[in-house]
């Protein structure tokens, strides 16, 4: 029943999203940016460990600001089912991984560790104001989530129209602390 209910809103935010012409995915990632920005200013996120996503075409350009530098984050690689997390040097360190996801080379010596994250930005195509989130349907980044240590702050990056009243979920479903959208930041509270 709620893989059902899943499919289902999966499908409708992938509607949404397609109906986000490029003159607004620029002006909501801008605005998003600066709010994230100003955001990891006040955590002091470059002083340790974050880890983040590669935007695709369809998400929100969360470093768009001249501000946020993306070489101050840890970015996945997937390789043989397992994901680990890399520093890069430059955007052009990224190249298209297993899914056609911009991912860093696997580098030992870049390697960060989930465990040791104190902020993960985190993408999805739903999420909830209790933090509930929707993925794709791989597991992938509920598996990542799972490894983040209780200190670690895990903030959904979203466009407004991702932010439903309720995200159906599952036992193995990974819950964030935080949306930051276009329109600001909101602070996650589990239903009572």
């Amino acid at each position: 029943m709620i893989s059902q209910q899943k499919q289902i809103l999966r499908r409708q935010m992938r509607a949404r999203l397609r109906e986000i012409d490029e003159a607004q995915r620029e002006k909501f990632s801008s605005m998003l940016s600066s709010r994230l920005a100003i955001w990891l200013a006040d955590r002091q996120v470059a002083a340790a460990p974050a880890l983040a996503f590669a935007p695709m075409a369809s998400e929100p350009n969360w470093w768009s600001a001249p501000e946020i530098d993306p070489v101050r984050f840890a970015y996945p690689s997937v390789r043989d089912g397992g994901v680990n997390f890399f520093r890069i040097s430059c955007r052009e360190d990224l190249t298209p991984g297993e899914f056609g996801i911009m991912e860093p080379l696997a580098d030992d010596s870049r390697r960060v560790l989930v465990e040791s994250a104190i902020t993960v930005l985190v993408p999805g195509l739903a999420f909830d104001k209790y933090g509930n989130r929707m993925g794709r349907g791989r597991g992938i980044y509920d598996g990542i989530l799972a490894r983040t240590s209780p200190a670690c702050f895990r903030l959904g990056v979203a466009f407004d129209c991702q932010v439903v009243e309720s995200v159906p979920i599952e036992p193995h479903d990974q819950r964030v602390d935080g949306l930051i959208t276009p329109s600001g930041f909101i602070a996650c509270a589990r239903p009572r």
